[in-house]
């Protein structure tokens, strides 16, 4: 099995004290977005925001549980699509990316927006030296628009980035974020 990369693994054992989620939220005056597809992988993130390559996009993001969806493709092998259940203990789990401003917030939205719409909804993730090990955090994000009907569910709670990351997509995505424009050398 082929290693994960480094920047999803530490953006997975990220837990954020309550006061360090509370400054996250603030810091842009708008909600985080839940993502759980491709989007989880911080470099495929920083390539779809035009993040420059030093940006820790890692650092702003941390996992979390959306309560009520589940997981669906649209095809086979392709990547996954949410949709309300009406299982009431279904669950998706990804992540949660906070510190994202209107522009990053926007670039998401034009590559989700196609057949999806944005959806507020509250995830759960882990606190630290709280008086809760866990908090529900406002966020947004993008839920299937049409019927599941046609749509193959996925029975996991989460989407496996292993194939991802063995693409020859992801490979590109790497090498284009590796090359960013908005690098310059001594910054």
């Amino acid at each position: 099995m082929a290693q994960l990369p480094q920047d999803y693994d530490s953006a997975r054992a990220n837990i954020f004290t309550d006061s360090k989620v509370d400054t996250l939220i603030r810091q842009h005056g708008s909600s985080p977005r839940f993502v759980y597809g491709p989007l989880v992988l911080p470099t495929v993130l920083k390539y779809y925001t035009d993040s420059p390559k030093s940006y820790p996009m890692e650092k702003y993001m941390t996992k979390a549980t959306l309560h009520g969806y589940e997981l669906y493709q649209i095809a086979e092998k392709s990547v996954p699509v949410i949709a309300r259940s009406a299982n009431p203990d279904a669950i998706v789990k990804g992540m949660v990316v906070f510190n994202l401003g209107d522009s990053e917030r926007n670039d998401i939205s034009e590559l989700e927006i196609c057949l999806k719409h944005l959806e507020a909804v509250q995830v759960e993730i882990e606190c630290m030296a709280g008086k809760k090990p866990k908090r529900f955090v406002d966020a947004g994000t993008f839920v299937w628009s049409g019927s599941v009907d046609g749509l193959i569910r996925m029975y996991s709670a989460s989407w496996d980035p292993t194939s991802f990351v063995n693409s020859s997509f992801y490979r590109n995505i790497r090498l284009s974020v590796n090359r960013s424009s908005k690098d310059t050398e001594g910054s």
